[in-house]
């Protein structure tokens, strides 16, 4: 399972992405721009980690 952190201190923050999307959605869609203040100033860490969906919840290949 692939992941990426943004900050180093702070609260940690847990972004799961929506069904079929990979950890990076949280920077197309702007979140990372969005909390940025609050990641710079080490208010948050932010965990963006990829979906299983196609290992386990979503596989209908069975």
């Amino acid at each position: 399972m692939e992941y990426k952190v943004y900050g180093s201190k702070g609260k940690c923050l847990i972004y799961f992405p929506a069904q079929y999307n990979k950890y990076y959605e949280i920077e197309d869609k702007g979140v990372v721009h969005v909390l940025s203040r609050y990641i710079e100033s080490g208010q948050i860490i932010l965990v963006s980690i990829d979906d299983i969906d196609n290992e386990f919840l979503s596989n209908f290949s069975y």
